[in-house]
């Protein structure tokens, strides 16, 4: 059935038509089927756009604050870095310099202590032990610290070379302290019994002098026996064949000087051999000793100067030929 266009309804829809053209925010609630919609109020909002910030709007505008916070901390950045980084490499340099040093010394010692008439030689033998303590002494420090993730540089080269260093000086303590006292009983054996040039015959005038040498000889032989190490075993015997030598000592001068006054060289000449072979008894029973140990120290002075050269590289001396 067709709906007929009265002049109210079309009035109805002209209004309809022109509320939708000049409202723009209205809005229908709605209502029951088949009955017309109630229209809504129209809501004014009254909304306008907020201004944007002056950061926003001019790139030229600066918070001044942050600048000037980030410049500080910059700044801090770089000063840290100067004492935390590249003050530890200027004392990895010194310590490298040091190590350098102490390594020449020890490669000199060891020279030293070949060149000599023997490896237990008291004066290189010192000289060695010195440079052995200076060795040790010169890697106790600990190296500079290393900052995370930040190149080490030459920090690594002192760890590396302060820990060859340490092998070096454990290998080198492994045999100081036996040439050390090597060297003292060969110091010590050189003395003892040190005998002068004895006559088989002299005349008066010349047994006085005879009798002060062999007084002197006397003491000092003592007193380089005291100066032995009573706890040493690996000397025991040697330092039983002193005792007993020094034991007898005293008659034996009384009956060479007798034998000088009385003119008597048969005597004098048995008297002197007699005391010679007392010697040699003696230092046969050091010498065994002297002998294992210098053995003992060649075999290790081979690796001793590979130890030096791997320092010397990890250094950056390279071969020290």
């Amino acid at each position: 059935m067709s709906r007929v266009n009265t002049p109210e309804r079309v009035a109805f829809r002209k209004t309809i038509l022109s509320m939708l053209e000049t409202t723009p925010a209205t809005a229908a609630r709605p209502g029951a089927p088949g009955t017309l919609e109630e229209l809504l109020p129209d809501l004014d909002f009254d909304w306008q756009p907020r201004p944007l910030g002056a950061a926003v709007i001019s790139r030229r505008q600066y918070r001044w604050p942050i600048v000037i916070g980030a410049l500080l901390i910059g700044g801090a950045v770089l000063f840290a870095a100067r004492f935390l980084v590249l003050l530890p490499a200027d004392q990895a340099e010194e310590r490298l310099a040091r190590y350098a040093v102490a390594v020449d010394e020890f490669a000199a010692a060891i020279d030293a202590m070949e060149s000599a008439a023997t490896l237990t030689d008291p004066v290189a033998a010192g000289q060695f032990l010195e440079a052995a303590d200076a060795l040790r002494e010169v890697a106790r420090p600990r190296p500079p610290g290393i900052l995370p993730f930040i190149p080490a540089g030459p920090v690594t080269d002192v760890r590396s070379a302060r820990h060859r260093l340490i092998v070096l000086a454990d290998a080198a303590d492994s045999i100081a302290e036996r040439l050390a006292t090597a060297a003292r009983y060969r110091a010590a054996s050189q003395e003892i019994l040190d005998i002068p040039l004895l006559p088989f015959s002299a005349p008066p005038e010349l047994i006085d002098p005879a009798a002060r040498a062999l007084a002197d000889m006397q003491a000092t032989s003592e007193a380089a026996a005291d100066g032995l190490d009573d706890e040493d075993e690996e000397y025991a015997a040697y330092r039983e064949s002193v005792d007993t030598a020094l034991a007898t000592l005293t008659a034996w001068i009384d009956r060479y000087l007798l034998a000088l006054r009385r003119g008597s060289e048969p005597t004098a000449a048995t008297l002197v051999a007699q005391l010679h072979d007392t010697r040699d008894g003696t230092l046969a029973a050091v010498e065994g000793v002297l002998d294992e140990v210098e053995t003992e120290a060649a075999a290790l002075i081979t690796e001793l100067r590979r130890g030096i050269e791997d320092v010397r590289i990890v250094i950056g001396l390279g071969s020290g030929e």
